[in-house]
């Protein structure tokens, strides 16, 4: 979203900035898409005219999403070890 395009509106500051840095948790290769989805739903539950409440727990919800992605992404990577380190077990 264009910065032009979203209200000034303290509250989404706030969650803007709350859904920005539970992106950081999120594996760098998915940042960028995971973020942009999410305030793409953001963007919408406020144009729908949610009250502070529903937008603040889904912010919250993001965190949240936002630890999921990340230990998927590190389970991911553990199988791939796991898997790998099998492989030379068997060659040798």
């Amino acid at each position: 979203m264009t910065p032009d395009v979203w209200p000034r509106d303290r509250l989404i500051r706030v969650c803007r900035w709350l859904l920005q840095a539970a992106g950081r948790v999120v594996p760098r290769v998915d940042r960028d898409e995971w973020v942009e989805e999410w305030e793409a739903e953001l963007f919408v539950l406020q144009r729908r005219g949610a009250g502070a409440g529903v937008l603040l727990r889904y912010v919250l919800g993001c965190a949240a999403n936002a630890i999921r992605e990340r230990c998927e992404g590190e389970m991911m990577g553990l199988g791939q070890d796991i898997r790998l380190g099998v492989r030379r077990l068997r060659h040798r």
